[in-house]
């Protein structure tokens, strides 16, 4: 029987870009409250669904949330750029 190997969700451009885009459209609290529940969300996937020991599965969500934060920095910097001086 083969092992399953997980892609990693910090790697899924899609589901990172798309709690990107939802939090910078949110204010504040609720932009940290809709990230720290696709953040849980996320966790209870890797546990729940596919096995992963909770030690695992918060680095792998750590590094999703970092991924996320990175993405919502790069979207700012976009949609705010208008080819002047920064």
């Amino acid at each position: 029987m083969g092992s399953i190997v997980l892609f990693p969700p910090a790697r899924n451009l899609r589901r990172v870009r798309a709690v990107a885009i939802e939090a910078l459209d949110l204010d504040g609290h609720r932009s940290s409250r809709f990230i720290r529940q696709a953040c849980r969300t996320l966790f209870l996937e890797l546990t729940v669904a596919f096995g992963l020991p909770p030690r695992i599965a918060r680095i792998e969500v750590q590094a999703f949330q970092d991924a996320v934060q990175a993405e919502m920095i790069r979207q700012t910097y976009c949609i705010h750029e208008t080819g002047g001086s920064a």
